[in-house]
């Protein structure tokens, strides 16, 4: 049941934001902010692909205002198993990302850079305390 509730809410939010000042259909992220602030791929749902912790992982994050959101989850587990990622990203590309199972636990953190399409961070389980650094390369 939750999971309909994530999905249906993340839908919900990819909708309004897609939809200009005058509920117009935003062709691209630019059309918001004119041409003199450079966007590109903002609201452009982002894919990955590596491993964290030797484990084979993909991965789905969106870029909005500041706030990076989206989810993960292991290839072995399949995407029925995802783990769902909130969390802030600043100018120079860093972030930290919190994951939550679907029931709303806190299980892990991500602490990196997201550059050219490259992720290179540290992953800290939040129930054992072990941290695995990693990197995750864009698919195209």
């Amino acid at each position: 049941m939750k999971r309909v509730f994530y999905v249906a809410a993340f839908s919900l939010v990819m909708m309004v934001l897609a939809l200009g000042a005058k509920g117009n259909f935003v062709a691209n992220a630019n059309d918001c902010f004119g041409d003199k602030q450079a966007v590109t791929s903002q609201y452009a749902v982002r894919e990955f692909a590596g491993t964290i912790a030797g484990q084979g992982v993909y991965v789905e994050l969106t870029e909005v205002d500041g706030e990076l959101s989206g989810s993960y989850y292991y290839t072995k587990y399949g995407p029925n198993n995802r783990i769902y990622l909130y969390g802030e990203i600043d100018y120079s590309r860093n972030f930290e990302l919190t994951g939550y199972t679907e029931q709303g636990v806190k299980c892990d953190k991500w602490i990196g850079t997201m550059k050219n399409g490259v992720i290179k961070a540290a992953f800290v389980n939040v129930k054992t305390k072990r941290t695995y650094n990693f990197t995750l390369v864009q698919v195209q």
